[in-house]
């Protein structure tokens, strides 16, 4: 059985970490590219090839044998309807990047009691591992203001909703990455 490299190597990882958050034997890390991207490195000694990685993975239904210069037009795929949204809430507004709907969504769904947690994304730090923070309380959810369009880390979001079976979670999260979180929610059978 083959593991996550392969996608690495055919440069079609995203950068979500889910793979790492699914793996048995906790061997596989991000480290930079000599591109610069973030990609993940498995420690060959460790990996027992379940193929447990490639199985949450985003990018593993693409052929991982095409020519790098098509991918982004091969990846881009296509879509059905594209709607656009702002919140109403002048304060969210104001520091918003894309309209603060997300943001005001989790302030609703976490004040209601509906949801125990959210996952977003706090800062940058372009030269280290964006990741997910876990947020209880509306107030902290103002440090997560603004989009961020790069690579993030969902490890550890996933790795506490399968810890953590009992707990209603919101995830913050492009729709690449989501559909990794999804096929980890099915592998590990996870309501």
């Amino acid at each position: 059985m083959k593991n996550i490299e392969i996608i690495r190597d055919a440069g079609l990882c995203i950068s979500c970490g889910v793979c790492a958050a699914n793996c048995p034997k906790d061997c596989i890390t991000y480290e930079f590219s000599p591109e610069g991207m973030l990609c993940p490195k498995v420690g060959a000694g460790d990996c027992v090839k379940c193929g447990r990685c490639l199985e949450v993975c985003p990018s593993s239904e693409f052929e991982t044998d095409i020519d790098p210069d098509q991918i982004s037009s091969y990846v881009m795929g296509s879509y059905h309807l594209i709607l656009k949204a702002k919140c109403r809430n002048r304060d969210i507004l104001k520091n918003s990047t894309s309209g603060g709907v997300v943001t005001e969504l989790i302030m609703c769904l976490l004040t209601s009691g509906e949801y125990h947690a959210a996952f977003t994304v706090l800062g940058y730090d372009y030269h280290k591992t964006l990741e997910t923070v876990k947020i209880e309380k509306v107030d902290d959810l103002k440090l997560s203001f603004g989009s961020r369009y790069l690579p993030v880390s969902h490890t550890e979001a996933v790795k506490y909703i399968c810890k953590n079976q009992d707990k209603r979670v919101i995830i913050v999260a492009t729709s690449c990455a989501m559909d990794a979180i999804l096929k980890s929610i099915r592998l590990n059978h996870l309501k």
